[in-house]
């Protein structure tokens, strides 16, 4: 019963979260004293991609290129890192 309210409470926080971004996401990225800022997203895997058009990011600023290697059962060889990197160019 405790682990299922830990993750019930969890849920609700990172769903209050959301829409406090959701609530700034369109504002522009200034600076009280007027500098614009360049706001990009983290991503780790392709999945994390799809959500950039809805982020409010203007791109992503770090890829985590090692999450791809790790989350696989073998090693990859060969041009298999380089296609990885351009579908995610692509993306």
């Amino acid at each position: 019963d405790r682990v299922l309210a830990h993750f019930t409470d969890k849920i609700a926080m990172q769903a209050k979260a959301q829409e406090r971004y959701a609530s700034i996401r369109d504002k522009p990225a200034e600076t009280l004293c007027g500098s614009v800022i360049s706001l990009t997203m983290n991503a780790g895997l392709m999945a994390d991609l799809p959500s950039l058009p809805s982020s409010g990011a203007e791109g992503v600023g770090l890829f985590r290129t090692e999450l791809q290697f790790l989350t696989r059962s073998k090693v990859s060889r060969g041009s298999a890192p380089a296609e990885i990197y351009a579908r995610v160019l692509d993306a």
